[in-house]
């Protein structure tokens, strides 16, 4: 019997930040398909705001082309670890992205360029290029 089920109902109900890490990162390293939908959910769940690093560091197991979109917010608004590893994700997506959404995480990065914070630039910086240079 795979440990999978059982990680992936501990993922789900636990409010222990401790134990939904190392779920999160074992079901990672299972690369067990049904997690990906989990981790995404947690990510956007409030009560994970403080804790997001290591939940995106775990969904790197996984194609994360179809939720560029929060990545792209997490780059924007994350910590500072938050938004360095949801820049790795971006940078680590093979797969084809909608044109639609890649032109919104285009514009939605220039845009907040233009008002963000000065420690934050260089980042969006990058994540410019990365789109820029996909582009080409």
């Amino acid at each position: 019997m795979s440990a999978a089920p059982l990680l992936l109902e501990l993922l789900r109900t636990t409010n222990d930040v401790t134990v939904r890490n190392a779920a999160a990162l074992a079901l990672g390293d299972l690369k067990h398909p049904p997690a990906f939908d989990v981790l995404v959910d947690l990510l956007k769940d409030e009560r994970t705001h403080s804790s997001r690093g290591t939940l995106l560091y775990a969904i790197g197991a996984f194609d994360c082309s179809s939720i560029l979109s929060t990545l792209v917010n997490f780059v924007i608004d994350g910590n500072f670890e938050v938004s360095r590893q949801a820049f790795s994700l971006i940078g680590g997506i093979e797969t084809e992205v909608n044109e639609r959404t890649w032109d919104a995480c285009t514009s939605r990065v220039r845009n907040t360029l233009v008002v963000a914070a000065d420690e934050r630039r260089p980042l969006l910086r990058e994540v410019l290029a990365l789109f820029e240079q996909e582009e080409e």
